[in-house]
């Protein structure tokens, strides 16, 4: 996986917690829950080679040197 990869979880993960606190703040406590309850397996450091994730480029241009051999 590339940097690119791990940069974009980084800035996914700070923006849910962002966001998380933002709710809390605003007394809305159960979209707040809503919200960790999303990223849980992102937030749990134990978990962290378990984030799926797809490039699509990478799947076609397997397709396609599949299908030329």
């Amino acid at each position: 996986m590339t940097n690119d990869f791990f940069t974009q979880v980084d800035k996914t993960l700070k923006n849910r917690e962002r966001r998380f606190k933002f709710l809390m703040s605003k007394n809305r406590p159960e979209d707040a829950i809503a919200v960790a309850e999303e990223f849980v397996e992102w937030i749990d450091p134990d978990n962290v080679d378990d984030i799926f994730y797809v490039d699509t480029n990478e799947l076609e241009e397997m397709y396609a040197e599949k299908q030329q051999s």
